[in-house]
């Protein structure tokens, strides 16, 4: 992990500025910051084999809950659980299948986290998956709007 940074971390942090700046130009559209998120992904697949090999060797060794709670520290405060069950709250009456959408997106930030050791990065990694699960409810919220309003146009 150090090494692979050590190679490509300039290139990131431009990345990342990208992202930044490109959010904060369209704060209403998530569109330009995905287009740049999908570049900085592009960059870290390099790093993924030798993540996806780390985590088969401490398999030998831990069990999946030792594993998961490793994962879950390595992200900080952000945590995927801690995380997770915020939306719970905001949203409490989702589908089980909804709740599992929300879960698998913020499983990915949380693999994605996984790949790098700057505050920074992870709170980033974090923020690109929430606005996803942002979205996803917005259209939850949606769809029950339409469907209220369609309802209501057919008693009239």
């Amino acid at each position: 992990l150090w090494n692979w940074h050590q190679q490509h971390d300039a290139q990131l942090d431009e990345l990342w500025s990208q992202w930044s700046k490109v959010r904060s130009a369209s704060p209403n559209d998530e569109f330009p910051g995905e287009v740049v998120f999908q570049k900085i992904m592009g960059t870290y697949a390099t790093l993924k084999p030798a993540y996806d090999s780390f985590t088969n060797k401490l398999a030998t060794e831990l069990s999946p809950e030792q594993i998961e709670a490793i994962k879950e520290a390595w992200s900080h405060k952000q945590g995927m659980t801690r995380t997770y069950k915020a939306y719970l709250q905001i949203v409490p009456d989702l589908t089980d299948a909804q709740k599992k959408v929300i879960y698998d997106q913020l499983l990915m930030a949380l693999e994605d986290a996984m790949l790098t050791d700057h505050d920074r990065e992870i709170v980033n990694f974090y923020k690109c998956h929430k606005l996803k699960v942002q979205a996803f409810i917005g259209k939850l919220e949606w769809d029950k709007l339409y469907s209220d309003f369609v309802n209501r146009a057919k008693t009239r």
